[in-house]
């Protein structure tokens, strides 16, 4: 079928599905959707529709375009079920609020203060509260963010949403403490994934300490804790008291930012997580979406220091026999594999029945049989094998006792039969020097290493049991030589 001919719906799902950047808050991409809708005609309302399911206003150049009347009448004829405001005035976020009136997800950044980087800092006229958040567009949201520097409203009782996801930003809430429990207590029936970011700004003891306080609500209800960026430790510091008090029994997976700076609260919260999470199934190091990308050596250096703190505290670790995994964002090569600092921490992993997973594809995983072959060694699936691994792929299987039986029964038959079964009896393994060297202490009876005057002999003592009469191809297996003193071989 011609790409131009494709149905709508295949082509919004197949559009859905390529211009998505799967960051932190899924934004699509922008630029490859306006190449598609100017393909054919046929792919521009499809094009569009994805468009419009998710809208970002970040600019009073992007809020005046969507004013327009031609902008109007495209979002009125499509869906929008995501709304992210990122530094609008609050008449601004209303206007947009009154245009979507099902959302899914709503995301709001913003600041009483705008152009604050370039010098052209501007007020609000009306410093936006939190009431915002009553907006009945509101009424069904699932995933909420805010990213915000709001004020108290006059109404501060709590709010019932639905949501499942929240993302607080710029914490603790200095302007609206109230906000703390109004998210974390209203939306406790429902909420199982939090996010928490608490920024750069300087921490105000009084918001702090609501703030941990309020968090207390859900703390044994939460499911999935996110932390994009250094976390406060004293807000860590009650994490860990609240964990060894209830032990969090819903608490699931826990990821950490992988920042230079932020080693410190890492202890606290590897500390917590190792003695108290009993529910605790993954603990992932990811990489902060909003800083650039940082070198192989670089990344490597870091993920050593992160592994030298997590790694020091898996003698006491406890998983209550559980399936447990430790998350990295990158692959690791070979060459960094066999570095002994990792080395350790994959055997001391392996050795508590922990996993280790790198990046997508590449696992270190913990198995029973590799645990008693090689004492807690790590076997790597998706990564580098060990050399050992290449010696015993590269090694022929044993014979058994009962194949060798079989093969020396066949061996007798006359003819072509036996000369077959002869030609397929692998060789005999080369005999030890501790076992053809060493001498016992016993008389008379027949073992590799003897002492005494009967050699090969079943019983009595100095004399030597005459074999019966076999084929010559048996006789050197069967019949032991007597000479040498104290010596018997097969």
């Amino acid at each position: 079928m011609p790409v131009d001919k494709l149905h709508a719906a295949v082509l919004e799902r197949i559009f859905g599905l390529a211009s998505l950047d799967q960051a932190l808050w899924e934004t699509p991409d922008y630029a490859t959707l306006k190449a598609c809708a100017l393909v054919y005609s046929q792919w521009r309302h499809p094009a569009q529709a994805i468009l419009a399911r998710h809208v970002r206003i970040a600019s009073p150049e992007a809020m005046a375009a969507v004013r327009s009347r031609e902008c109007r009448r495209m979002l009125a004829d499509h869906q929008t079920l995501v709304l992210d405001s990122t530094l609008q005035w609050g008449a601004d976020t209303y206007w947009l609020l009154d245009r979507f009136p099902k959302l899914a997800a709503f995301r709001l950044e913003y600041d009483p203060l705008r152009g604050q980087g370039d010098g052209q800092a501007e007020r609000d006229d009306e410093w936006l509260t939190w009431d915002v958040l009553r907006h009945p567009s509101l009424t069904n949201v699932a995933k909420l963010a805010v990213v915000a520097d709001l004020q108290d409203p006059e109404d501060t009782s709590l709010l019932s949403l639905p949501v499942t996801h929240a993302t607080l930003g710029r914490l603790p809430f200095e302007h609206s403490t109230s906000l703390h429990k109004a998210v974390f207590t209203g939306c406790k029936p429902t909420l199982r994934d939090i996010s928490l970011d608490f920024g750069t700004q300087p921490v105000v003891k009084p918001a702090l300490d609501n703030l941990i306080e309020e968090f207390q609500a859900v703390a044994a209800t939460v499911e999935h804790l996110h932390f994009l960026n250094k976390p406060n430790i004293n807000f860590l510091m009650s994490l860990h008291s609240k964990m060894n008090a209830i032990k969090m029994p819903f608490f699931y997976s826990c990821s950490y930012p992988l920042l230079p700076n932020a080693l410190a609260p890492f202890n606290i919260l590897a500390l917590a997580v190792v003695n108290n999470g009993t529910s605790l199934v993954e603990f992932a190091l990811v990489e902060p979406p909003y800083l650039e990308r940082a070198t192989d050596d670089e990344h490597e250096a870091l993920v050593l220091r992160y592994l030298a703190a997590f790694g020091s505290r898996l003698d006491s670790f406890n998983m209550m026999g559980r399936k447990f995994r430790f998350r990295f964002p990158r692959e690791w090569p070979a060459r960094f594999v066999k570095l002994p600092e990792i080395a350790r921490f994959l055997d001391r992993a392996g050795a508590r029945g922990c996993d280790v997973w790198c990046g997508a594809e590449q696992r270190f995983e913990s198995t029973a049989k590799a645990m008693e072959k090689r004492k807690g060694k790590r076997v790597a699936k998706g990564g580098v094998a060990d050399d050992d691994d290449d010696e015993e792929a590269s090694a022929g299987p044993v014979p058994t006792l009962a194949q060798v039986q079989q093969v020396l029964r066949q061996m007798t038959a006359p003819g072509a039969a036996g000369a077959a079964a002869r030609a397929q009896l692998p060789p005999p393994p080369a005999p030890s020097a501790a076992l053809t060297k060493g001498k016992g202490k016993g008389k008379g009876k027949a073992v590799d290493k003897g002492k005494g005057k009967g050699k090969a002999a079943d019983k009595g003592k100095g004399k030597a049991v005459a074999a019966p009469s076999l084929p010559e191809e048996e006789e050197d297996l069967a019949v032991g030589s007597s000479k040498g003193k104290g010596k018997a071989r097969a």
